[in-house]
Parts: structure tokens; sequence; C-alpha cells
């Protein structure tokens, strides 16, 4: 049998590893091969170790990104419009479509669904192949055990790595020894809600996970005096010991770092919650 792709390859030599495993694997291959000993990854010298011909600047692309493979070899297209992290990203997950066989048959489009969406098998893979690719173990793990538990650090690697916040934070939250979670929440209506009169109010949009943490369910909304509602009216938070019964029915009590982290949607600034929890003793 004659691999056809990396992944296949990276299948024939692990044959008992999962698909995520196997994109772990290349992207660490290549990474290796690039010979990195400090951030943040060229990803313009990453897509040409994949015989990517060019990284264009689209000014008129609709989504976030596409890979299309011509006669010439292959292109992947960036919307100028957004921000240098989520080009590098963006980037980084049309490199990953290269690891899986039959990319050049159809162009690759990202749509960059919001964290915690769900998303095609295929899709979710190449952002997990993006985010391996930008902040590989082997750089990204001691920087982020050696930094405060934090949502300062987590902002320092996130200038560091030159990724986003929140792609930080969730690998961030991967890669930490203790059970810890980040949290991004909104202002914004309910699903059900949604073209009503209902006023809009902070909710749980998206958590990452690392351990046992009890259902943190999306579209929550909080309750007025808890640490998010004090992060949304400006305080940046730091409880050494709480609880987050507004989300959960759980008394878990946790260390709470939350602020207020507004961002642009390129229509209109969106009021944002982040915050960043662990567990803690009785």
């Amino acid at each position: 049998m004659t691999a056809s792709s990396l992944l296949d390859q990276a299948r024939l030599r692990s044959p008992r590893a999962s698909d995520a495993a196997c994109v772990d694997l290349v992207a660490a291959e290549l990474i290796a091969d690039l010979g990195l000993t400090s951030p943040p990854v060229n990803v313009e010298m990453l897509a040409s170790l994949l015989d990517v011909r060019r990284v264009v600047q689209d000014h008129v692309l609709d989504t976030a990104g596409c890979l299309i493979c011509g006669a010439t070899g292959a292109e992947i297209r960036v919307r100028s419009t957004d921000p240098l992290p989520r080009q590098r990203f963006t980037i980084g997950h049309e490199c990953a479509h290269i690891f899986f066989p039959g990319y050049a048959l159809q162009p690759r489009f990202r749509c960059t669904p919001r964290p915690g969406q769900p998303s095609s098998n295929l899709e979710g893979l190449c952002d997990r192949g993006a985010s391996r690719l930008l902040m590989p173990d082997t750089l990204f793990a001691p920087e982020s055990q050696a930094v405060d538990f934090g949502l300062a650090s987590i902002g320092d690697l996130s200038d560091l790595f030159e990724v986003s916040l929140a792609a930080t934070a969730i690998r961030f939250v991967q890669l930490r020894a203790e059970p810890c979670a980040f949290l991004s929440l909104e202002v914004r209506q309910k699903p059900v809600e949604y073209r009503s009169s209902a006023p809009p109010q902070l909710r749980l949009q998206w958590s990452a996970t690392s351990g046992r943490w009890p259902h943190l369910p999306r579209h929550k909304s909080v309750e007025d005096g808890d640490v998010f509602d004090r992060a949304h009216q400006g305080e940046i938070v730091y409880e050494p010991r709480t609880t987050i019964r507004s989300l959960t029915r759980s008394e878990m009590q946790v260390e709470a770092h939350c602020q207020l982290a507004p961002y642009f949607d390129g229509s209109q600034t969106v009021e944002r919650v982040v915050a960043l929890l662990r567990q803690i003793g009785h």
C-alpha cells in the first residue's frame, strides 16, 4: 500500500492512532523540519515547506481564507481585513488541509466558526492542525508552564506566538497540569430570541476545559453581582476562592480571573468577558 498523503503516511506508521493524533504527529514533524528554537512560527516558511507556491492577502475574499490548487501549484489566500493573528491561524488551517488525501481536488474555504461551535470533522481537524503548527508542544508547553496562572499570562503568550487570545487560551488550558477552564461570555440574545425585542444579556458563548468539570451550558446568562457580571462592569476580577453557581449548580470551588475583553467582529464591537478558572481544594 502506498501512502497518498501526509496523514496516510502517519496512519501507516501509527495504525492504532486516531486521526487527531496523526494530525499532531504530522504537525510536530513539520515543526521539527523547520528547526525552530523560538516563537513565533514563520507561517510563510511553513507553507513553503508544504509546496505552497504563495500566500496572498485578498481584498475581496468573503471567507477567512481558502486553499486553491492549480496547474502551477497550491496557493493560500487570506482575507486582508482580518487581524494578523487570525490571518496566521487561517494560513495554518489551510496548511493542515494539505495533510489530507484529496486536498487538491477542490478549493478549501475556512469560514471561521466560533470556538465551541460545531464544525465538520475535517474542519475541526484542520483547526487542530493549525493550533499545533502555530503553538507546537516543543515551544508552547515550556512557555505556558513557566508563567503564572492568569489572563495576563495568556495575553503575553498570545503576543509571543502571534496567535489570537482565544486560540492561545484553548492551548493554555489543554497543556496545564491542573484542571482549568477558559470561558468566553458575550452580551447576546438566546438563539430562540434572535430578532425579537428581548434584551441581550451576558451569556456563555463557549468554553474550553481540562480535567473534570460540571456541564457549562452555552447561552446561559449570568447573575447580577457574580464574578462575570463584575468583570462586565469593568472590574478586573481576581477571586482566590469562589463558585460559578450562575452557570452551574455545582458548589465547586475555583480560583477565578475575569475581565472585559471586547473585540471587533468586522461590523461592530462585541461586549465580551473572558474568564480563566482553575479548581481548588475544599
